[in-house]
């Protein structure tokens, strides 16, 4: 019996050192567009769950609980943000295209087919929005294309705090 508790009790942590594994094979753009998405997935869950959760639980542990996760999120959603720039990848856009309607088909599929019980919904409406929302996060960072170009004033001839306008003195803006 104490082999079975100690199976259940290391199964999210197997789980997570998985999906950090998985992590580490992808290709670094890839990597953190799922960080980035994955992150916004914590920000929701640290939002929507203390509410969902208040009669079971007292309310001020509900969102001590939900402290931490919307922390990770955010950090991770910057960071991903930050990390993900690059040229606008058609297969990336498309899979994440793909992914997100095949999410609103799933969030939508109880008026269309009957689940046998309460808990399958629940189950494959939570995966649907899962979906959508890591879907529609990877999809906005794909599209906004490559990083803008940063440009130094001083070269460029804006001349700043007196300084000559090409910024070396000889009006050719070489060194």
């Amino acid at each position: 019996m104490g082999e079975l508790v100690a199976i259940l009790i290391s199964i999210p942590f197997v789980l997570v050192a998985d999906w950090f594994k998985f992590l580490r094979e992808l290709p670094p753009r890839q990597a953190e567009l799922t960080r980035a998405s994955h992150g916004v997935v914590l920000i929701v869950l640290a939002a929507i769950l203390p509410s969902k959760l208040e009669g079971l639980v007292d309310r001020q542990l509900l969102l001590t609980g939900a402290v931490a996760p919307f922390w990770f999120g955010l950090y991770w959603l910057c960071i991903g943000y930050a990390r993900s720039y690059g040229p606008r990848d058609m297969q990336l856009i498309c899979r994440a295209a793909l992914r997100f309607v095949v999410g609103v088909v799933l969030s939508v599929s109880k008026h269309r087919f009957g689940y046998p019980h309460e808990f399958v919904y629940i189950l494959v409406n939570a995966f649907a929005w899962w979906m959508m929302i890591t879907a529609g996060v990877k999809l906005l960072l794909l599209l906004r294309g490559v990083r803008p170009l940063v440009v130094d004033p001083v070269v460029t001839g804006i001349g700043i705090r007196g300084l000559p306008r090409d910024g070396f003195g000889d009006g050719t803006g070489l060194r």
